[in-house]
This record gives structure tokens, sequence and C-alpha cells, in this order.
């Protein structure tokens, strides 16, 4: 949903000197050889065209998320309190946006503020009868503590991540300062920019990684003479870090006129889960802030998202979560032919993940879907089953066919090269894999290709919504009722876009689906004008759904508008 630049940008002017006060306030100083990592090492090497994207993801997760690292040092010594808190993981991804208090009756108040004081209140949600009995924001502490004996906390993430937390207080200073913990996403993704662009242009051979250093033991790297050079990741990420304060400190007194926020604002609902299934091998990418993640200063504007569905262990879904995007970002032709960049970043990442694939013995692979906005264009890249849908005007466009065994070209393909495809109970790739196509499956080369699909499409306008998922809920969602399950929820929730995610997982998860769920709905319009531009056309249309008897009847046609790919 396109919203004003200037407010935003006024938000994050705002917001920005409080983080970056807040940050150096909890490490005065550059880290020493011996201080502990504030963030998780990405295993022991790195190769030297795995640094940008895997420094990149290791600072704007850690300044996005420092509300869990250090609410927990806090708690320890008293100062915070936590009550139920729902979603860990996703919590770590709070800003100092919005509070939403919600009181016993279900009712909802939204206050904006800003270091302690009140910038506005109106009313959101369900209204309480008795607007007296709301909670404000001030600055009295007395407030904090009602907060802390009577009521749960909603804080929300512009760009679409809503976690629920309950936080408990002393005073109200201190809950403001656990808020402006996380940076603003883009100042986030500007700050790992700066940060991994003055390291690259450091002398990074400290760092290499003799050969047998990292596998001594490793045959299958002896074989091939490891075609990259590795890099000692525990050394680099402890340089990166102490790079990244030097940036800090510096923008502490003058922030850069690059720094800017992004010229379009979104809302993304998203919500994933293991579901029934051992382990949670799904990943998923919303970067709205794409030009400031990579220094990218032509004037349009850029967004990514990605979805990203793992088998056989979560390590493809992870490296192609971190490293498409920025492979995308090094391509020569993005600014000309983004959908040809996003073709050779599918390969590439490919390419790099089977050589970590042979040096340290994975075998996963990953099926993913990808969607790049840049200004009014909308291209898509796909490898194996996860799925896009654009609605339009409450009707779904067909973009993409999947990657599967069974496809004709798919399996003429596989012959080809050699292999086979068989049903057992299901069609699979010499016997094992339900997808054609991935990155990894280094056992299943070249029969699983890494070779990506692409499509384009100019966007008139008159779009609704993306919707990015893996097959855990396209086997049992049809592209045909995902507008009408959208629409009801956005009916039920009088255009409220918070939770349209979770009741998609929900409704897969009802239908059977045992598999990981991951659901992205990206808003082209805002979901408000969405449902009053539904409310009149409903009138001709639920005539019409009512003289049918056919349960078809029930969901949106598909359009088969023609793609350029």
């Amino acid at each position: 949903m396109a919203s004003g630049a200037p407010e935003q940008s006024s938000q994050m002017a705002e917001e920005t000197p409080s983080f970056l006060d807040e940050f150096l306030r909890d490490f005065p100083a550059p880290l020493s050889a011996e201080s502990p990592l504030p963030w998780k090492i990405p295993g022991t090497v790195l190769s030297q065209e795995e640094v940008e994207g895997e420094l990149a993801e290791l600072a704007v997760s850690f300044l996005s998320s420092r509300s869990c690292s250090l609410c927990e040092s806090r708690r320890q010594r008293g100062v915070v309190s936590e009550g139920s808190r729902d979603k860990a993981p996703q919590a770590a991804r709070l800003r100092a946006a919005q509070v939403h208090c919600l009181g016993p009756g279900g009712w909802k108040s939204e206050m904006r503020v800003s270091a302690g004081n009140v910038l506005r209140q109106r009313p959101s949600g369900r209204i309480c009868s008795r607007p007296s009995s709301w909670l404000l924001v001030s600055s009295s502490p007395s407030c904090a503590l009602a907060w802390r004996h009577t009521t749960p906390i909603w804080l929300s993430l512009p760009h679409g991540v809503f976690p629920r937390v309950c936080l408990h207080v002393a005073s109200l200073p201190v809950f403001l300062g656990i808020l402006f913990l996380n940076a603003p996403p883009p100042l986030a993704a500007s700050l790992a920019h700066e940060a991994v662009a003055q390291l690259l242009q450091t002398d990074l051979s400290e760092f290499r990684k003799l050969p047998g250093q990292e596998e001594e033991d490793s045959e299958e790297v002896e074989e091939e003479k490891a075609p990259v050079t590795l890099l000692d990741a525990k050394g680099l990420a402890l340089s990166f870090f102490n790079q990244l304060w030097d940036v800090c400190s510096q923008w502490q007194k003058q922030v850069p006129s690059t720094a800017r926020a992004p010229q379009r604002q979104w809302l993304v609902s998203i919500h994933a889960i293991r579901n029934t299934r051992r382990r949670m091998e799904d990943r998923h990418v919303c970067l709205p802030a794409f030009n400031q993640l990579f220094g990218l200063s032509d004037p349009v504007d850029r967004a990514y998202f990605a979805v990203f569905d793992g088998h056989g262990g979560v390590d493809a879904a992870r490296y192609a979560a971190v490293h498409v995007h920025a492979n995308a970002a090094r391509q020569p032709e993005l600014p000309t032919r983004p959908e040809g960049a996003l073709r050779e970043a599918f390969r590439r990442t490919d390419e790099m993940f089977l050589w970590k694939a042979k040096r340290e013995r994975l075998q996963s692979g990953t099926t993913g879907v990808c969607a790049l906005i840049t200004g009014k264009t909308l291209h898509i890249a796909w490898l194996g089953d996860s799925q896009v849908v654009l609605v339009q005007q409450g009707q779904v466009v067909k973009m993409m066919e999947p990657h599967k065994p069974e496809r004709q070209d798919e399996k003429e393909r596989i012959e080809a090269l050699g292999g086979f495809v068989s049903y057992m109970d299901c069609w699979r790739v010499n016997g094992t894999l339900a997808v054609s196509r991935a990155i990894g499956d280094v056992f299943q080369k070249p029969y699983v290709s890494g070779e990506a699909d692409v499509a384009s499409r100019e966007l008139t306008g008159s779009e609704d919504y993306l919707l990015l998922a893996c097959d855990g809920f396209f086997d049992v969602v049809s592209h045909q009722e995902v507008a009408g399950l959208v629409q009801s929820h956005l009916a039920r929730q009088r255009g409220s876009e918070l939770h349209v995610a979770e009741e998609l997982v929900a409704a897969a998860r009802e239908r059977g689906s045992r598999d990981n769920i991951t659901v992205m709905v990206v808003f082209l319009r805002d979901p408000q004008d969405l449902l009053e531009g539904w409310a009149q056309g409903a009138g001709e249309s639920q005539a019409d759904r009512r003289s049918q008897d056919l349960p078809s009847a029930l969901s949106e046609p598909e359009n088969n508008t023609p793609w350029r790919s």
C-alpha cells in the first residue's frame, strides 16, 4: 500500500537518533577479541562471494531485533519482566512505530509515541463504549504500572510483521527504551550496507583459511580443490561488528542523506508454522528497503519478497533466503532486465550452495518463489512448487506454472538427461523428490534443475495484492479460493489486514495440510479501499452466486491474463 513518503521519512528521522543513542549506550566501545559476539556466526567459514550476503543478513537481523536479546539481560537485572510471549522469533522484529493497548472488553486504542511523548491518539479496531477507561500514554510511571497490572500491549510493525507480546515494565521510560532498541528497517538496511561496503574495502587476507584447515578429512573437497577462497567466519564477524559500531558512531553525529526512507510504504501480512513436521524448514524474506541494503541510488524504488520451502534440512532454504536477493543486486542487468537478474541470481545461488554442500556434506534442497517490484513493474521468479498469485479487482491472475515431475516438459527434460519420473504416492524424480527444480539437492543434479523461470507484468494500480506461499498451503487451497478467503477475512475484520496470513494458514491446516506452511500477503492497495470497492460491487455478484448451486460459485474465477516471460 502506498502512503506518503514524507510521513515515513519524518517518522524515521524521529526514531534514528533514539536508536543510535541506545545502540551506543549498550555498546560504548568496539568489541575486543575476547568479547562474545552479539549474533550467531553463520558457520565456521565463508567464501569470498558469500561475505556480502551473510554479513548484511547478520547486521539487518541484529539491528532489527535487538529488543529480544537485550531485554533478556535487562530482565536479569530486574528492570523488565516478561508476561506471555507469542511467536518469540517474530517478536524480535518489533519497533516503536505504534502502540495498541488492548482493554478488558477487547477494544483497542492506537497511540503513536516518540521519545516518551504522545504524538496522536485515535481509536482503531472495536471501540469501547467507555472511552474514559482507555489507557493513555504519558510520561507518568503510573500509566506503566496500570499496563503492568491490567493489560497486554500490542506492538505493530508497519511492514507487516504483527507479533503479540506482553511486557511488564517498571516505568514508561524503560518501556520506551525497549521500543527504541530496534532500528527502523530503512536505517537497518543503510547501516548494514555501509558497514559491509567499508569492510570489503579492507584487506581480508588475515581471515583466509589455509587449504585443509576447514575440513582436513574431506575427500570430496580434495577432489575438487575448492573453487572458492574461504575466510574464517568468526574473525570476520568480529571485525564486521566493530565496523558496524564505527558507522553507528559516525552517523550519531550526522546521518547521510543517502540513508533515506523508501519512497513507498508497504503493508505485508506474514505467518509461518512448523505444523506437524519435526522441523521448520521454510524461510521467508520481506525486504522493502532493497535499495538501501545494496546502496542503489537510482530513482527506481525496489521491494523484494520471497518464500523458500526447504526439504532434507533447513540449510538450503536459509542459504537462499540470504543470497538470492544479494546475487540479484550484483547483476549488471538489474536496472534494465530485472527478470534476467533474478534468473541469474537463482542459478548463481544454486551453484554457490552446491559448493558449500560438498564442503560441508549437506544434502538439503529448497524450492522458492520471489517477487521483485521495481517502480510500476512486477517481476517474479520461481523454482519448484512454491507459488505466487496476483489478485486484481477481486480476480485471481494466474502468473506461473509450478515445476513438478509430472509436467510433460519437465518429464522430457529429466529423461533426456538419463533420469526417470515414477509414481510413488506422487510423481517423483528418480523415485525421490516430488519437485523437478530446486536449489541444492546435490545428489539429484542435473535432473533437479537450478534454473528458475521468470515472468514480468506492468502494474496499473488496479491490483489488490500478491500472495506468496509454499506447497503446504497450495496443496490444499486452490488459486481460485484465495480471493474469497482474503475478502471474507477483511470483511470480518473491517479492512484490517493484520492477521490475514494467519487466517489463511489456519484454513490450510484445517483442510488437512501437515507440512510446514508459510503465507505472505503483500498488499498493493489499501485493504480498506479494497473492502469499500468490494462492497460497492457486491450486490450483483452476490445475486449471481446465490443463483448457482455449484460450490465453485463461491470462488473467484481465474484470469489468464498473459504474462511477459
